[in-house]
């Protein structure tokens, strides 16, 4: 297959770019396995994997299927794209090792009261009706980030604006480009916000995680790519975990065997409505998937979403089930599986929890409700509540 000789970044196939299969893609997923666990997309230039062992041997190889380069923006000031999410292995595991010990379920197990804490407050502003991402899924996962990177109360709020507009929707009307200008910005903004901050912490170190990164032997933009990378992993996969989650309950029915099985319903919600839905790869030599070829420098999208609806792996994959059985591949797999994994489901629990114990009987409002249109994620823009 054809090489592409420039930098891809994520972009829709244009039958996936519709709005009804941004909020459901899940036909789109079964006419995918009915055809093959891997297609080239010749408009796009980029080859698509779909299949659930095909995506763990992608995910599983990265000498074969290199990170490099993968999300990056290209900007001048691409601090994300120097972050470890777009490293190999050895550079990638000396990166990972300086902060996975703070997202050890041990670790994070101490921010339950916080999360607990944050949960209600929020709710102690919401009136009869609510807006559940505008007014909690978003804000939740971004006061514990700022809280653990040690990021002043008053600049939260920018903190908030910064993570949605990073990751904001791909163009619909032509998905197979994304316009990444605004990334470019905000990376920049991030870059100024994050050296001056830095620098306050060294004259006045706290106790939070940026302090402790400090002291690790990190360049200067090494630490600009930890900082806006735990900003936008850190808070807006959660965001779409929580709202996914309360939309599958929902149309689960019945509220009181999800709050009885909350750990089994939450670790369905990421395989059935996987909040990240595809990851890129770049080929780094011939190889041969599914009796494909595939040559040096392709363009790779691997489908998470799709895999863990494959009917080879999970029985009646459209179903949401608490009994389900099978490991999903909603955080990833290999070197690069989700380092928030622990904390995304602390978050997603507690936040949950709290939820339904001071509002059993909450209600849904409306349909078909408008959902992101990200390359890369799966949720909804707003999911009105009636809490009373």
């Amino acid at each position: 297959m054809a090489q592409s000789s420039e930098q891809q970044f994520l972009t829709l196939p244009s039958e996936a770019a519709t709005i009804e299969r941004q909020r459901d893609p899940f036909p789109w997923f079964r006419e995918r396995h009915a055809d093959a666990p891997i297609r080239y997309d010749p408009r796009r230039r980029t080859w698509d994997v779909f299949g659930y062992d095909e995506v763990q041997r992608v995910l599983g190889d990265p000498e074969r299927f290199t990170s490099e380069g993968s999300m990056a923006t290209g900007g001048d000031l691409d601090i994300i794209g120097i972050s470890m999410i777009n490293a190999d292995p050895p550079r990638h595991t000396r990166l990972r090792s300086m902060v996975e010990p703070y997202f050890q379920p041990n670790a994070v197990s101490d921010l339950g009261s916080e999360i607990e804490r944050t949960a209600n407050d929020l709710l102690d502003e919401a009136g009869r009706e609510m807006d559940l991402v505008e007014e909690f899924a978003y804000p939740l996962p971004v006061l514990i980030i700022a809280e653990l990177l040690g990021i002043p109360t008053e600049d939260r709020a920018q903190f908030r604006e910064w993570s949605i507009e990073l990751v904001g929707d791909t163009d619909v009307a032509d998905p197979t480009r994304v316009d990444t200008t605004r990334a470019e910005e905000i990376e920049g903004e991030l870059g100024i916000y994050f050296t001056e901050l830095i620098e306050k912490k060294k004259s006045n170190p706290g106790d939070d995680l940026l302090t402790t990164l400090l002291e690790e032997d990190l360049s200067e933009w090494e630490l600009l790519g930890f900082c806006a990378l735990l900003l936008v992993a850190g808070n807006i996969t959660t965001t779409n975990l929580i709202t996914n989650a309360v939309r599958s309950f929902d149309e689960y029915g019945g509220h009181t065997p999800i709050r009885e099985n909350l750990q089994p319903a939450i670790r369905e919600t990421i395989r059935y409505r996987s909040p990240v839905q595809v990851v890129a790869r770049y080929a780094t030599g011939d190889t041969t998937i599914a009796g494909e070829t595939i040559d040096a420098g392709d363009h790779v999208h691997v489908w998470l979403g799709a895999a863990n609806h494959d009917p080879s792996v999970f029985e009646s994959p459209a179903g949401f089930r608490l009994d389900r059985h099978g490991s999903h591949v909603g955080f990833g797999h290999g070197v690069h599986y989700c380092l928030g994994a622990h904390l995304a489901r602390l978050e997603a629990r507690v936040a949950i929890a709290t939820l339904y114990d001071r509002y059993p009987d909450l209600e849904v409002v409306g349909e078909d409700h408008s959902p992101v249109t990200s390359s890369f994620l799966h949720g909804l823009r707003s999911l009105p509540l009636r809490l009373e």
